[in-house]
């Protein structure tokens, strides 16, 4: 019900696309999860303590996830530059809403592609709740879908980065 950090770091979100909603979240508890409108929704974090996350050798990003297959190219965990349109490190569902599977597209602050939208082959967005985590370790990186390990590689070589908001 609130998108405030809940340690003790400061890193509260910011809703943009007008007044969030609360829903039910995953395991029922009232006003457990934002709903977003799939237009112009998004929670941005406040950068101050360990952010942003991809700027630590080694991280995880994990969430809950719900939202229908053939959602294009919508992103549940993303960073970039509010100065600079190159670097991108996107968690995401299928780029052209053909599947369910997680897709997942990094882009370096000169522009290199670092990877190209390779997918899951677990499923995580079929309209039913999914808990969805990334862990890297410089580079060595690895996708989990409700606790099992997708066997896709999504391995890559870390570019420089240059984020400034979190999403």
């Amino acid at each position: 019900g609130t998108l405030e950090d809940s340690g003790a770091a400061g890193n509260d979100g910011v809703f943009h696309g007008g007044e969030p909603t609360f829903v039910e979240g995953y395991d029922g508890t009232p006003q457990g999860a934002l709903a977003f409108d799939g237009i112009d929704d998004m929670v941005e974090l406040t950068y101050n303590d360990g952010l942003p996350i991809t700027s630590h050798i080694f991280f995880s990003i994990a969430m809950w996830v719900k939202a229908p297959t053939g959602q294009a190219d919508r992103r549940v965990f993303s960073e970039s530059s509010t100065v600079d349109n190159r670097p991108l490190f996107n968690i995401g569902t299928h780029n052209r809403g053909q599947g369910p599977q997680v897709d997942i597209y990094l882009r370096s602050d000169t522009g290199v592609q670092v990877l190209n939208h390779p997918k899951s082959q677990g499923s995580a967005f079929d309209d039913t709740w999914h808990h969805i985590a990334w862990v890297d370790a410089f580079g060595e990186a690895t996708l989990y879908i409700d606790g099992v390990r997708d066997p896709t590689n999504f391995s890559y070589r870390r570019p420089q980065w240059t984020f400034t908001s979190t999403t």
